[in-house]
């Protein structure tokens, strides 16, 4: 910017000389602060951009240990389900359960006919033997139900 004149030098020449110089002064201080407003969001950009890409990656690499995490979780869940599976299918089911009781209680009532039926002296050791035996077809008959049972 030139000297500022004095009050006798003021003409048009010098005044429009001195609104140049001053609106070019303005004009290049604006240009600065632009200039440095460019370059400082430049800066905040790149820093934003930077810290956006560190917490994306940190989110990915979290995600993964929560996908690994939870593929453990459902392999476990799966283990147990199978092992149920498996114990399930040696289980005796109601069916054949009652079946069986049904046979033993059958047995049991004919048993306990015949041994009512067959009471007393007078049937001789006939009788005694056959009570014997149908006992004992009963004892065996348990015991295998029992070995049965527990086999399953």
């Amino acid at each position: 910017m030139t000297a500022e004149p004095t009050k006798s030098n003021w003409n048009f020449e010098t005044l429009f000389a001195y609104f140049t110089d001053l609106s070019n002064e303005r004009e290049r201080r604006t240009d600065e602060r632009f200039a440095a407003l460019k370059e400082a969001t430049t800066l905040a950009l790149a820093a934003t951009e930077k810290g956006t890409q560190l917490a994306l990656a940190a989110a990915k690499e979290e995600t993964q240990k929560a996908e690994i995490a939870t593929e453990k979780r459902f392999e476990g869940v799966n283990e147990f389900r199978a092992a149920l599976a498996d114990a399930q299918q040696n289980f005796a089911d109601r069916s054949q359960t009652d079946f069986r009781l049904s046979a033993i209680e059958k047995r049991i009532e004919k048993t306990e006919d015949s041994i009512l039926t067959t009471g007393g002296r007078t049937q001789g050791i006939g009788a005694y033997t056959g009570i014997i035996f149908q006992v004992l077809t009963l004892v065996v008959s348990i015991a295998a139900i029992v070995l049965v049972l527990m086999r399953n």
